[in-house]
């Protein structure tokens, strides 16, 4: 027989990811205005260095949306001191994680102590609180990269650059990105997906830390762990998984894909078993 308690608890679980989304989200729509801001500038500023090398290597064709996704979230081939080369953390890759860690900031810590300690309270599910959470953390960072994305596309409107197909032979050029890399949209997962799956693992990490630490030691913990994975090529550094120019497909003993994904994964899975199990036994009231 169906459990008549179900229906119930399907409710109030909308409910509490409603209430997630409202006002981790929309009731916060502000914070989020700079995300299009900077990737439109950004785009425009990488434009004008695409094209410009078009046309210095007589590369036909002109640049594409596809173009500025990629050199957007491309990432950073690895540090080598060796080579006297001046290290630069890409400007893109670290503000899209870094500001999400920002808005994850201490939102978990504060609603137990706000209005949603009143919604557990009256529906007495630690675990549905939880998910409401992870849903919302998801949520949040979906809407980070689609706006990144709309600031991308509106610098192509204006500059005429809507193609979604790439032009593999400047890539070739620009960052010594094979062209194999662009046979059957295999640049879609690595430039749109990968980056997307890290950030969220790394999100649910910082929710799950602030459980332990005070919220701002989670986002300095994350914090370092991205700079960390700006200077060292390694599977132990998640930051790695989100950067084309760090994966086997461009360069020979970069990080496999099904490792960047299999990690992501895991760390996106541990983070909310442990999270969910601490959150159970835990004390609200003293906390």
């Amino acid at each position: 027989m169906d459990n008549p308690q179900t229906p119930r608890r399907a409710r109030q679980l909308a409910l509490q990811i409603r209430y997630d989304c409202s006002s981790g989200i929309l009731h916060v729509w502000y914070k989020l205005l700079p995300v299009p801001v900077v990737f439109l500038l950004a785009a425009a500023l990488f434009y004008q260095q695409a094209d410009h090398f078009l046309r210095l290597w007589e590369i036909g064709g002109r640049v594409s949306l596809a173009d500025l996704v990629i050199l957007l979230f491309q990432g950073m081939p690895p540090f080598d001191p060796s080579t006297g080369d001046r290290f630069e953390i890409p400007a893109t890759w670290l503000f899209v994680n870094l500001y999400t860690a920002f808005l994850i900031g201490g939102y978990t810590q504060n609603d137990l102590h706000g209005c949603g300690q009143m919604l557990l309270l009256r529906s007495k599910r630690r675990g549905q609180w939880w998910l409401g959470k992870c849903v919302w953390a998801a949520a949040l960072v979906l809407s980070v990269y689609l706006l990144a994305y709309g600031g991308v596309l509106l610098a192509g409107l204006a500059a005429g650059a809507l193609s979604p197909a790439p032009t593999p032979a400047l890539h070739v050029q620009m960052s010594s990105i094979g062209e194999e890399v662009f046979e059957g949209g295999r640049w879609v997962f690595l430039v749109m997906v990968m980056p997307f799956l890290t950030s969220l693992a790394l999100s649910l990490l910082q929710m799950t830390l602030s459980f332990f630490l005070k919220p701002s030691f989670s986002f300095i913990g994350i914090a370092s762990l991205l700079v960390v994975s700006a200077f060292f090529l390694s599977p132990a550094c998640p930051g790695n998984y989100s950067m084309l120019l760090r994966s086997e497909a461009v360069l020979a003993g970069g990080i496999p894909l099904w490792w960047g994904a299999a990690a992501d994964l895991l760390m996106i899975a541990a983070s909310a078993a442990v999270g969910y199990r601490y959150f159970r036994h835990c004390d609200i009231l003293h906390k």
